[in-house]
């Protein structure tokens, strides 16, 4: 019976597109003409740009890696040698990566509870809010934030001894390829509710503040990513053209369309045909714009890179908090590096990153909410969004020292 399961498992996974021999090629452009080079390949609908997120976003000097299909590759290679830039193959075979993300041998058979080492699907994850809910009734309440474009429930926690309290507003897997967001996501749920009869630290972060948590924010996209394409990005929403989909972070009202955003329908980073046209990103802005003045911080959880990233990412401009961003995201990433070993860097995101219009930090900090941030978590490249469930543990273990040094700042106010 336990093998069986394992295997329906395993059959619902049976994705349709595959990546058999595409490469994940790592180059840094040396010069204004490699720049161009690169923003030109970016053209070609089928190669798919990892960091930055579009072709846009390369710069002299800054790493670049890009997927180039199986059928491109060999082709890739030769023109970046003919151009005289180096590179590193840095994933040899994606389809490989996929093949083996499922790493914890047998735990997809389900058994013994809900494991949080593992990767979840959108019914699994829905029906785990419902049980929070259930089982924690007294910290713990289960609201509807919207409907997707496909009809799909997006729920929400609001957790908390009181819900009167500042609030701290969360959001994981807003890129729907982006699996270990929503996997920390459930994870620090589960902390906060079962550790505050025990932890005194819990105890007072749900005692003062009053967290809103969207574990699963763009359903549709990622049900797709279980379905049909690992490797889908954006929401499912179609208005008219070839293509599906629009980048939920490049849809919130701040400098909306502008640099770093896509009005290409085929882009990975599409803004959209119009400020908040997906009704995810409309709901939450509306939890933000409804609250205003009464939102202490706001994360959206994002993979890969192990970067803080605060405001601003729209412009070269700092934030009037700048110098209290910076320390506290330092002292966050201490907090990983005093736990794991692993290092994450920090900074506005003009600079630790690329520019981005359009995106829900810089909109959530122009809203009256000081302390905002994308986190992108582990890694750095050697999986890229491709993480296995081996690194699940170690990556909650070092977010949640992390989000326990950001609580504490959100808490004095």
């Amino acid at each position: 019976m336990k093998f069986f399961v394992g295997v329906l498992f395993l059959v619902q996974f049976a994705v349709s597109v595959r990546f058999d021999g595409d490469q994940v090629i790592t180059v840094v452009p040396r010069t204004p003409h490699h720049v161009k080079l690169l923003r030109d390949v970016g053209r070609v609908t089928e190669v798919d740009f990892w960091s930055p997120d579009d072709a846009s976003g390369v710069l002299v000097g800054h790493p670049v890696d890009i997927r180039f299909p199986g059928s491109y590759a060999k082709v890739a290679k030769e023109l970046l040698r003919k151009a005289g830039m180096s590179y590193e193959i840095k994933i040899e075979n994606v389809q490989e990566l996929v093949n083996k993300q499922f790493d914890r041998n047998g735990a997809h058979t389900r058994a013994g509870g809900y494991d949080y080492n593992v990767y979840h699907t959108y019914d699994e994850i829905q029906q785990w809010i419902s049980d929070m809910a259930t089982q924690f009734p007294t910290l713990a309440r289960q609201s509807l934030l919207t409907t997707s474009t496909e009809g799909r429930a997006v729920n929400m926690l609001t957790l908390g001894s009181s819900t009167d309290k500042p609030i701290f507003l969360i959001d994981c897997g807003v890129h729907a390829r982006e699996w270990i967001a929503p996997a920390f996501c459930q994870f620090f749920v589960h902390e906060l509710l079962t550790l505050y009869e025990t932890d005194a630290q819990v105890k007072t972060m749900m005692d003062e503040l009053t967290w809103v948590i969207v574990p699963l924010l763009n359903v549709d996209g990622y049900e797709y990513t279980w379905s049909d394409d690992r490797m889908w990005r954006k929401t499912r929403s179609n208005y008219g053209t070839a293509c599906y989909g629009v980048d939920a972070n490049r849809n919130f009202d701040i400098n909306w369309s502008g640099e770093g955003a896509s009005t290409n329908p085929c882009s990975n980073t599409y803004c959209g045909p119009s400020i908040e046209s997906e009704p995810v990103v409309k709901a939450l802005s509306d939890i933000i714009r409804e609250n205003t003045g009464n939102i202490r911080g706001y994360i959206a959880f994002h993979s890969y890179s192990q970067v803080f990233v605060y405001p601003y990412s729209y412009a070269f401009e700092d934030t009037a908090n700048a110098d209290q961003l910076y320390d506290l995201s330092s002292r966050a990433a201490q907090a990983i590096k005093d736990t794991t070993g692993m290092d994450y860097t920090f900074g506005p995101g003009y600079d630790s990153m690329y520019l981005v219009s359009g995106g829900s930090k810089d909109m959530a900090y122009n809203n009256q909410i000081p302390l905002s941030w994308t986190i992108e978590l582990r890694d750095t490249g050697k999986y890229g969004f491709v993480l296995p469930e081996s690194q699940i543990e170690g990556t909650c273990q070092e977010m949640y020292q992390a989000m326990i040094v950001i609580a504490d700042e959100a808490m004095k106010g």
